[in-house]
């Protein structure tokens, strides 16, 4: 009987003894075939990423470059962007690849047409740096304020190009009114708070109150910033503080530059005397 107890034991023992022996021989060969694996692993993806990037290298790559001679200061807008082919071997992080990273923004340096765009020669810009960075170094900022009839609010965006008319009382007598054109082919740097250089968002519809609501649609004159010369302020600021005046939105790549007559009362008029006009100026007035 206890012969066959410890027969028992023993054999348990054995068994015991066996399985952890086959646990010491299974668990390195586990580990072997894991590490062997993530070695294949890592190794077909650093020969790929070898491969990509030395036929990255080998190929031609467009980048960004400009079209023309422009000096410091200019701002620039997308029909100053050409494309050159570079070899991926002289390519830097610097170098521009996607228009939206320069548009808008200003030259710190000269640049030579055809030479590749570099980051670090614009200027920032965004919604925390207002309209200062945009603005060309020789001239300045002008703001007025506009009904829609007469800034085209809803139409005009930051980027556009207008031509600006002034209307003025040139005189006590009736007719002695003058439309002439003060500038022409003006930058529109923000219109409203929209600015020059940023992604342009349509407003959304407000949630107020319907009183609140009622006051926001009375109030329709849009606040609109031009890009000025400083010889052209002063008439601008003539014209905004004794006149009225009204914004002409000009085509994408109108570049022409050109002699207005001005209009009075008497183009309107033409061929009457000075009573008749005076008469036909106050129904003329009267009928608006």
């Amino acid at each position: 009987m206890i012969h066959s107890i410890h027969h028992r034991r023993s054999l348990f023992l054995q068994i015991h003894i066996a399985k952890i022996k086959r646990k010491l021989i299974e668990k390195p060969v586990h580990a072997a075939l894991l590490f062997a694996v993530l070695a294949f692993l890592f190794s077909s993806s650093y020969f790929h990423q070898k491969e990509a990037r030395l036929s990255f290298l080998s190929s031609p790559q467009v980048i960004l470059a400009a079209k023309h001679t422009f000096s410091s200061g200019h701002i620039l807008r997308e029909e100053d962007l050409g494309e050159i082919l570079l070899q991926g071997t002289f390519l830097t992080r610097d170098m521009v690849r996607n228009k939206n990273e320069v548009l808008g923004k200003v030259l710190q340096v000269d640049l030579e047409a055809g030479s590749p765009l570099l980051k670090p020669n614009f200027s920032e810009i965004g919604a925390n740096t207002g309209l200062a960075p945009v603005i060309n170094p020789e001239k300045r900022s002008m703001s007025f304020l506009f009904s829609p009839e007469n800034a085209s609010a809803d139409l005009i965006k930051p980027g556009d190009r207008v031509d600006v008319f002034a209307n003025l009382e040139v005189g006590e007598r009736a007719g002695k009114y003058l439309t002439t054109m003060i500038s022409q082919d003006l930058l529109v740097l923000s219109v409203g708070k929209h600015l020059f250089g940023e992604p342009f968002k349509k407003k959304k519809t407000s949630s107020v109150s319907a009183p609140l609501a009622e006051i926001n649609t009375l109030s329709k004159e849009t606040l609109v910033s031009l890009e000025v010369s400083v010889e052209e302020l002063p008439k601008l600021i003539f014209a905004r503080e004794y006149g009225n005046v009204s914004l002409s939105l000009r085509a994408k790549n109108a570049k022409n530059v050109q002699a207005f007559p001005r209009a009075s009362v008497e183009d309107l008029l033409p061929g009457e005397s000075f009573l008749q006009r005076k008469q036909r100026f106050h129904e003329y007035r009267g009928a608006r």
